[in-house]
């Protein structure tokens, strides 16, 4: 396949309007970031995205975030202009500006290479939604159980 082919539809592929209304494709680049040979994230529509594990990467004190200084500037490079955190335990998500991050982070080295921190409550969380309830019917309209 050459470089400005694309494939086919049924193989994966884009899928092809026809019709005068169809909205044009939009094209979505996705770049791995790595740090120490390992992928850690990745930067798409402008957001740097890490899937962590809070109990294990989440920094202690002071209570933080961390990212391989590396991995940071390669995620700017790579169009980044805010972060995304989601810790896979508890479900939460943090979100913070690339802008924030130089502002408000600190640099630190205990021995896993040259990294940047944004303390927790320089983050804006979002929660796993809580499943909704339902409040069930006791009676019908008329006022007759059902």
């Amino acid at each position: 396949m050459t470089q400005t082919a694309r494939p086919a539809e049924a193989d994966g592929g884009p899928r092809r309007g026809t019709g005068a209304g169809d909205k044009p494709l939009r094209h979505c680049s996705t770049v791995a970031i790595y740090a120490q040979g390992r992928c850690v994230g990745e930067v798409r529509d402008g957001v740097f995205r890490k899937v962590v594990r809070g109990s294990a990467h989440m920094l202690r004190r002071p209570p933080a975030w961390a990212f391989d200084s590396q991995s940071l500037a390669d995620a700017e490079r790579s169009g980044a202009k805010s972060v995304e955190i989601h810790d896979s335990e508890t479900g939460n998500t943090y979100r913070a500006s690339v802008e924030t991050i130089h502002a408000h982070g600190f640099i630190f080295d205990r021995g896993a290479g040259r990294q940047v921190a944004l303390p927790l409550n320089c983050w804006t969380v979002a929660h796993p939604a809580e499943p909704v309830a339902e409040q069930l019917c006791l009676f019908d309209a008329q006022g007759v159980a059902v």
